[in-house]
């Protein structure tokens, strides 16, 4: 089982922050293709990307079909790709997560299976 995020990451090529999509580690499957290890760089000198619990400030991110990160709003795309490719998106436990009292640090978008 995996844990998709919306994470904000600062691009510091384009000078902008995006919303992108984080995944917990690295998937089975074909979605493995767009998975790319990345280095979270500060938000600004004042705030972290509160990863404070890990030591690696690396995280496991989607990329789009241009090898650039994706950002929130792909996630149509996303998604058509997980259907389409044997990934299951597991309503149940992600609303479960999403209306228990125990948070995630990160926002959680869903968790996915792959099917062989």
């Amino acid at each position: 089982m995996y844990a998709l995020y919306k994470i904000t990451f600062y691009d510091n090529h384009k000078q902008c922050y995006k919303n992108i999509i984080q995944i917990n580690t690295k998937p089975a499957g074909p979605l493995v293709k767009y998975v790319k290890k990345i280095h979270l760089p500060k938000l600004s000198p004042f705030k972290t990307n509160d990863l404070c619990c890990y030591e690696d400030k690396c995280v496991y991110a989607i990329v789009n079909t241009n090898n650039e990160l994706m950002c929130i709003d792909e996630l149509p795309k996303l998604f058509e790709f997980l259907v389409l490719n044997n990934y299951k998106i597991d309503t149940a436990i992600t609303q479960m997560m999403n209306k228990s009292d125990v948070k995630l640090t990160k926002p959680l978008i869903c968790f996915i299976t792959y099917q062989n």
